[in-house]
């Protein structure tokens, strides 16, 4: 049985129903996308031309380059369609407009050589500088954060529990699984995995100014995030300083501080202004 999807307008005038595999799901980023949205990229996906058809209603079309033709509704404005004359074979069609958008998450970035330059989503997927058909994916190793980190504990029980309250009202969850045989407690959210494993032998309280690990910092959304997560800390016990501007690291670095119970530092900061000019900024130098 083949596949059906059903999407349609904002105010309803218009709608579709397309059948058979989806394709080619990509956020673009052109600049013709932009402006036909208004947003700073476009989710589309493809499906066969002769698979989709207009079930209610008829939008208006708008050739945006010589063999461009985009449809929207003529009522609400929602963009729905885009068809190349090249590409006679497929029509493109906004993600977000279809009824379950999620079944065609995109797995690319197109044009992302005209992408705006402080809009970075999903950093992971596979970039073209244009179109698919104009080459393979420009080459990118740049980090894109920290994607895990391992602390080693003298008693794993004890900083099961530690971290169980703490990495648990961060929003974090748990799962084990022993690694060369050993017991290993890991902590998940969407972005970091935190473990915590067993020391092999006897030692002294955590020393931050040895050679090793200082101190862990995740980073929050904003100030009242942080603000959010001393209560719940506060909640629980642990004793964390009360969240402070410290400007002597940045004008607007605000944090919290607080050690688990080997005495390894931890610390939570409002996200700041300098990370996001320096993401604004990054490909202008």
């Amino acid at each position: 049985m083949q596949e059906s999807f059903e999407g349609g307008c904002l105010c309803g005038a218009v709608r579709y129903r397309a059948t058979g595999a989806a394709s080619s799901a990509t956020l673009c980023h052109c600049a013709s996308c932009r402006r036909a949205s208004a947003a700073p990229a476009v989710a589309w996906v493809t499906f066969p031309t002769d698979a989709f058809a207009f079930t209610r209603g008829e939008p208006l079309r708008y050739r945006s380059s010589e063999p461009v033709v985009r449809s929207f509704c003529g009522r609400c404005g929602t963009p729905l369609t885009y068809q190349h004359e090249a590409y006679a074979q497929g029509v493109d069609v906004t993600t977000a407009s279809l009824d379950e958008p999620a079944r065609c998450p995109p797995v690319d970035h197109t044009w992302a050589s005209e992408r705006l330059r402080w809009w970075r989503p999903e950093p992971r997927w596979p970039e073209f500088a244009r179109s698919r058909l104009e080459g393979a994916p420009e080459a990118d190793v740049e980090v894109i954060g920290l994607d895990h980190a391992y602390l080693t504990v003298s008693d794993l029980a004890r900083a099961t529990r530690f971290y169980d309250a703490v990495l648990g009202a961060l929003g974090f969850r748990r799962a084990e699984e022993p690694i060369g045989g050993e017991p290993h407690a890991h902590y998940w959210n969407r972005a970091l995995q935190l473990s915590i494993r067993p020391a092999h032998a006897a030692a002294a309280r955590h020393d931050p100014y040895a050679p090793g690990l200082h101190h862990l910092c995740l980073q929050l959304r904003d100030d009242k995030a942080v603000d959010a997560a001393f209560a719940k800390l506060r909640g629980l016990g642990v004793a964390a300083s009360a969240p402070r501007l410290y400007p002597e690291y940045n004008p607007d670095y605000y944090a919290t501080f607080f050690s688990d119970p080997d005495g390894i530092r931890l610390e939570l900061v409002a996200r700041k202004a300098k990370r996001d000019e320096i993401v604004a900024t990054w490909d202008g130098r």
